[in-house]
């Protein structure tokens, strides 16, 4: 059995993934994986790629290239300690913008990913959290544009005056700390430089989650 065969049935496992579930994940027949035990053949590149994203681990650690799920390069890119791979890490992925998608939440311009320690997210999925680049200045001096900050999705404030990303008329998602009141939600920046946007109960008005942790990488 090879190394990076190894790597696919041990990560499968770890997540509770069947041969024939990983077959459904390639769009392959079900003997694909019975094949490879058997030695008639092997996982190719683009497979190992493609369960790589599905499994969420890096494509070097099912390759065994790495110990690690996620590659020692992508710990000393994001300044992280790299000495110690087998630590517990994960990657979220990183957006440049947050719409209203037929009813749900649209992250796109996507822009690579950020390595979080497990305990950062540890409340609920990982699928539940994204980072979003923050652009324009309205929440000056704390937030700065070209931040990035910790999402989590929920379509709620958990208190009033926390920092969400909220969408109005259809528009770009924006960071506002929510007040909510009985006849209006009250979006309010912490720039002063911009006006406090008033949301009558009634009018369109999207939480799409809320900001848990602030990233500034200083240049």
């Amino acid at each position: 059995m090879t190394e990076s065969l190894k790597k696919i049935l041990e990560t499968a496992k770890s997540k509770k993934i069947s041969d024939q579930g990983i077959c459904r994940l390639l769009g392959a027949n079900r003997n694909k994986v019975d094949d490879w035990k058997k030695g008639k053949s092997s996982p190719t590149v683009a497979e190992v790629a493609l369960l790589a994203h599905s499994f969420d681990v890096s494509a070097d650690y099912l390759l065994g290239i790495t110990p690690s799920p996620i590659s020692l390069d992508a710990l000393e890119r994001a300044g992280l300690e790299a000495r110690n791979p087998d630590s517990d890490w994960v990657q979220i992925p990183i957006y440049g913008k947050v719409a209203a998608g037929y009813g749900a939440l649209a992250l796109e311009e996507f822009d690579g990913y950020e390595i979080l320690e497990t305990s950062m997210v540890k409340n609920g999925d990982l699928s539940d959290y994204f980072f979003l680049r923050v652009k324009g200045d309205s929440m000056n001096p704390d937030i700065k544009e070209g931040d990035l900050v910790l999402v989590r999705k929920q379509q709620d404030i958990d208190y009033g005056g926390q920092v969400a990303v909220v969408i109005t008329d259809d528009e770009e998602g924006t960071l506002k700390r929510v007040y909510k009141r009985e006849k209006y939600v009250e979006l309010r920046p912490i720039n002063p430089s911009y006006e406090i946007k008033i949301i009558l109960n009634g009018q369109f008005i999207q939480i799409c989650g809320v900001v848990k942790k602030q990233v500034r990488n200083w240049v």
